[in-house]
């Protein structure tokens, strides 16, 4: 007897992946790279999107 889940896990994982790619690009995108990394961290963009990772 197949699991239910099991039909679905294929595009679960699918959704899965794309989202994480998708806050992957959203830190690099929020990453400053002109100022020191202490002071990127402090910034809510990067809070943000590293609270999302």
């Amino acid at each position: 007897m197949a699991s239910p889940l099991a039909k679905a896990a294929g595009p679960i994982a699918l959704v899965s992946g794309v989202v994480f790619a998708a806050v992957d690009a959203a830190r690099l995108l929020a990453a400053d790279r002109s100022l020191d990394r202490i002071e990127m961290m402090r910034q809510t963009p990067f809070q943000v999107t590293n609270a999302l990772y």
